[in-house]
């Protein structure tokens, strides 16, 4: 029994030391970028979470800027570890970092918080009346009112140049990535102090003057739309030369030859 009891503490001693190898400490260092900047009163929470060691999951709260550095314990060997962020508000997107196994002493990790960048089509047409006409239409796109911020509502506007071509842009796309979301109205705001994202385009010169260029006067977004587009349509307006039917030429001839009956007695 004694001789059992010695072998089984040999190999305890003997495996103390291997099992000792086979676990370590590591810490992951996270910092923060907000891009635009916030200010240090949004405040973000970073999470991470191990599949082994002391503690498995732990968070700490971060700001434009900052840092923290997570500690993990007693690490066994073939641990993964990652670190997510939450807090993000809607329109606005971030990252997340991964550590596979085997994990180094020290895993650093850049969290980043971005806008999501809204799409804005600009359709162009032609119709019939432009013909064999020829020319260049340029314009600027202004979305005005974008959700710019995560903290009071800010807003901020949007500005674009474009061009098209006659012929040759007949039925295309120009395709505008505004940096800001479609504002969000503050709860229970007053409504007459509501304020709506609305995308304007501007034709700022037409390079033949006969081509005429109309649309897009306002297009109002809402929050959640994937993309907002209007269309440019261009056409000449001719009025044509005036015509009399058949029955109103009849009565300029009678009028003509009664004119020029009376002038003829006078003068003869």
């Amino acid at each position: 029994m004694n001789f059992k009891r010695a072998f089984l503490t040999a190999i305890a001693i003997v495996m103390a030391p291997s099992l000792a190898m086979a676990q370590s400490n590591i810490t992951i260092p996270t910092t923060l970028d907000v891009t635009p900047d916030v200010p240090q009163s949004v405040v973000f929470t970073a999470t991470a979470t191990c599949n082994g060691g002391t503690p498995l999951v732990q968070s700490a709260p971060i700001t434009d800027g900052g840092n923290v550095t997570f500690s993990v314990l007693n690490v066994p060997d073939g641990t993964t570890c990652g670190v997510t962020l939450s807090g993000i508000p809607a329109g606005w997107e971030a990252n997340s970092c991964s550590f596979p196994a085997p994990l180094s002493a020290e895993n650093v990790c850049d969290l980043t918080v971005t806008q999501i960048a809204f799409d804005f089509d600009v359709d162009f047409e032609v119709d019939a009346s432009v013909g064999s006409e020829t020319g260049t239409v340029d314009y600027t796109l202004t979305c005005e009112n974008l959700g710019n911020g995560v903290a009071g509502g800010t807003t901020a506007d949007f500005s674009d140049i474009g061009s098209f071509a006659i012929p040759g842009d007949d039925d295309e796309t120009e395709t505008f990535s505004a940096i800001g979301v479609p504002y969000i109205p503050v709860a229970n705001a007053n409504p007459a102090d509501t304020k709506r994202t609305t995308c304007y385009v501007t034709v700022d010169s037409v390079s033949n003057s006969a081509i005429e260029v109309g649309g897009c006067s306002g297009t109002v977004v809402e929050f959640g739309d994937d993309e907002a587009s209007c269309t440019l349509t261009a056409s000449v307006f001719f009025e044509g030369i005036p015509t009399l039917s058949q029955y109103g030429m009849a009565i300029m001839v009678l009028l003509m030859l009664g004119v020029g009956f009376v002038g003829f007695r006078r003068f003869v």
